[in-house]
């Protein structure tokens, strides 16, 4: 069980979704956002909502701070909008109660990587 939750812990650390500067807005015309969030949507189909994320926004040193929230909200948003339909199929889904919590964090780069509850 440590393994499996040790490689969880290692793809999502490769799942972090790059923003431009003092951006915090998902382009749906930015395949390298597109393709990471894809991929973070599958990663949570295939846990069958038993996968609770965390969301830290971060920001560079210049940014605002509620840079890093709206990040880590943008991420949220766009993630909640690709498990759409799971969540129509079964009324609340395969998404437990609680499953995405989108924070603003500190000083960390342009970068969001999902972290598990």
């Amino acid at each position: 069980c440590d393994s499996s939750l040790a490689s969880l812990h290692q793809q999502l650390n490769r799942l972090r979704i790059p923003f431009g500067h003092k951006n915090s807005e998902i382009d749906e015309a930015d395949s390298s956002q597109t393709q990471i969030l894809s991929s973070l949507a599958r990663l949570l189909k295939e846990h069958r909502g038993r996968l609770k994320l965390r969301l830290l926004g971060c920001r560079e040193f210049g940014e605002l701070p509620y840079v890093a929230f709206a990040r880590a909200q943008a991420v949220a948003v766009a993630l909640t909008e690709a498990m759409a339909d799971d969540l129509a199929i079964t009324g609340h889904g395969l998404l437990p109660r609680g499953w995405l919590r989108a924070e603003g964090g500190g000083d960390l780069g342009r970068c969001r990587s999902p972290l598990p509850l």
